[in-house]
């Protein structure tokens, strides 16, 4: 499902992309692996869904997202969506006090996406 060849960053969203003139600049790898091309796709609409907006008519024609099986797309937000609930309800690291809450934040945005996609509203 997500396996591939791909560079993926793995935690693309607006604060990892900075934009100077024409370019386009990538940052904050930590995470990053080998894996399907369509994951990044998938995490920054995810980010899109955070701020409020609906990345579903997005997935439509997407050029990375077209040939992927939508519950594909779906179980790669479920496991963000427990992998975020989970992270959220650790005590803070050192120097980072907000990182739980943004984590508990992103957790409700990705679950409610998956109800949505799911219909299990």
């Amino acid at each position: 499902m997500a396996g591939g060849d791909t560079l993926v960053h793995f935690d693309l969203r607006a604060d990892n992309v900075l934009l100077s003139g024409s370019r386009v600049w990538f940052v904050d790898w930590p995470w990053a692996f080998r894996g399907a091309a369509w994951i990044d796709s998938v995490m920054l609409l995810k980010n899109a869904a955070f701020h409020g907006h609906d990345p579903e008519p997005y997935l439509v024609g997407h050029p990375l997202l077209a040939d992927v099986d939508p519950w594909h797309v779906t179980a790669f937000l479920a496991g963000m969506a427990g992998f975020f609930g989970s992270a959220g309800r650790r005590p803070a690291p050192p120097g980072l006090p907000t990182l739980r809450d943004f984590q508990l934040a992103q957790h409700a945005t990705t679950l409610a996406w998956v109800r949505r996609r799911t219909r299990w509203d």
